[in-house]
């Protein structure tokens, strides 16, 4: 028997390649679901907090790719709010604490072949404001000169010194 030749043959490989070959999937993700997915995995995988937390705030990436071809990177700001984590409510549901944590969360979204990660970083939110550093060379040697002008006439006595002094004509 010399086996199945030709056309036949190349035929019957190629269905046995199509039916072993996993089917790809199209992932495309919009920002908002980026989004519901990094805050889904913080509430899910963080340990230390017992209530859930929702998004508070959300940076728009403008060059943002919803087919995933590249790492992501999300800005967000989230809130802690009154649902415990073991409820497993939809954040929508939950209302915000009104003295709940506020933290600054930075991420990168990723997908593989097979899943899709995100890696995130979160830390407490301060809204204080920018520090304002003092600039201009001439407005700080200003200050440091009426400094010392202050600090020299605090040294010296407040009542003149007399002197004597005679000349001979």
């Amino acid at each position: 028997m010399g086996g199945i030749r030709g056309p036949a043959q190349l035929l019957l490989l190629l269905l046995v390649g199509l039916t072993w070959a996993k089917p790809t999937e199209d992932l495309r993700l919009s920002q908002a679901e980026a989004l519901a997915f990094a805050i889904d995995s913080y509430n899910t995988q963080s340990d230390e907090e017992v209530s859930a937390f929702q998004i508070l705030e959300a940076e728009p990436q403008p060059d943002w790719d919803p087919a995933l071809e590249t790492p992501q990177p999300l800005n967000f700001i989230i809130k802690e709010t009154n649902c415990k984590k073991a409820q497993k409510l939809p954040p929508e549901q939950c209302p915000f604490k009104d003295d709940g944590k506020i933290q600054k969360c930075v991420g990168l979204l990723k997908a593989d072949a097979d899943d899709l990660s995100v890696e995130l970083t979160c830390k407490p939110h301060t809204s204080e404001g920018p520090v304002r550093v003092p600039r201009g060379l001439r407005k700080t040697l200003k200050k440091i000169g009426k400094k010392i002008k202050d600090t020299v006439k605090k040294l010296l006595p407040k009542k003149p010194i007399m002197i004597g002094y005679s000349k001979r004509f």
